[in-house]
């Protein structure tokens, strides 16, 4: 496993929304690359720590050349609220990324 060639991933906010007293985001990842995308694990982020609790559809996703996923989390917005939240995705061959999501 160590001998892996790289992935790349591209994620994509696709929506944001307020449900009762949590904010939840719908996400697509998407593998652009040839190879495989092992164990893939989004986080939502501030100031580089997880925000949790976070409730995700999916986690330790592994996608194949050319596959794509849609997936949802859900935080507490108390947690989000008027701070600099980021989706932060990485894996087992796939270099962190990190994006800025709406905290509203």
């Amino acid at each position: 496993m160590t001998s892996m060639k790289k992935a790349t991933v591209k994620a994509t906010i696709l929506k944001t929304e307020r449900i009762k007293s949590d904010i939840s985001y719908t996400i697509q990842l998407s593998n652009s690359s040839d190879q495989l995308a092992f164990f893939l694990n989004p986080q939502i982020t501030i100031s580089g720590e997880e925000v949790m609790p976070a409730f995700w559809s999916h986690n330790y996703i592994t996608l194949t050349k050319g596959e794509s996923i849609v997936i949802t989390v859900k935080c507490p917005a108390v947690l989000i609220n008027g701070k600099s939240p980021k989706l932060s995705v990485s894996g087992w061959n796939v270099a962190l990324t990190e994006q800025y999501v709406p905290s509203k």
